[in-house]
C-alpha cells in the first residue's frame, strides 16, 4: 500500500478489505519511527488508512532514493520483496504480525 496525501487527493479511495485495513493499523501503529516522529492516535491512523491505496510494481522499479527531498510516500508491503538499499546501515525490526526499518545503532 501506498500512502501519499498530494496523490490521494487526485485518486479514489481505495477499497480494503478489512484484513487490509487491519495490515494498515497494524503496520502504522507498531513503527516506532512514526510513532516517534509524531504519535499516531487512532483517528491519525484511520485517516491514513483512507488515503492509503494498494499499488503494484514492476520488478527492479525504483520507489524512491535516499535523500530524495521530494519524497512524498511511505510503504506498507502486503507481500512480495524488496530490496533496500542505504548508505547507513539499517535492521528490520519485527513487532507481531509487522516489521519496519531502523537504523542500526
Amino acid at each position: 500500500f501506498k500512502v501519499a496525501q498530494k496523490q490521494a487527493a487526485k485518486t479514489q479511495p481505495a477499497e480494503k478489505t478489512p484484513e487490509d485495513e487491519q495490515l494498515l493499523a497494524d503496520a502504522l501503529s507498531a513503527n516506532f519511527n512514526l510513532q516517534r516522529l509524531t504519535p499516531l492516535r487512532q483517528q491519525h491512523i484511520s485517516d491514513l488508512i483512507k488515503i492509503a491505496w494498494r499499488q503494484d510494481f514492476a520488478p527492479k522499479q525504483v520507489l524512491m532514493n535516499e535523500g530524495d527531498l521530494n519524497a512524498d510516500a511511505f510503504y506498507i508491503v502486503r507481500e512480495g520483496q524488496l530490496e533496500l538499499v542505504g548508505s547507513e546501515p539499517f535492521e528490520v525490526v519485527p513487532k507481531g504480525a509487522v516489521s519496519y526499518l531502523s537504523r542500526a545503532a
